[in-house]
């Protein structure tokens, strides 16, 4: 059996760039390296703050530079932008 790329996410503008395949498999370990960057145990997220994050047209993009991961929030428009200079949007 062939093994197929998973579908894209609600909201992932970038979904077969290996940095979204990463983020996505990798998320609880990058939550968790924020959280101790952060220096705490325990984040609370209610559902209020999960709407508003969503009303607010952002994206999270993730780059590789020097060995690091970067995360960004940025405007959506800028992060199709990043999508489309990487080759993950139509242009």
């Amino acid at each position: 059996m062939k093994n197929s790329a998973p579908e894209p996410l609600d909201g992932e503008v970038n979904p077969n760039h290996p940095m979204t395949q990463l983020a996505r498999s990798q998320w609880h370990k990058i939550c968790a390296l924020l959280m101790q960057k952060m220096g705490v145990d325990e984040v609370e997220l209610t559902i209020a703050e999960i709407e508003r994050l969503s009303q607010r047209d952002m994206c999270v993009v993730i780059q590789e530079r020097q060995e690091r991961l970067f995360i960004r929030f940025l405007p959506m428009k800028e992060g199709e932008r990043l999508a489309r200079e990487h080759g993950g949007m139509p242009a």
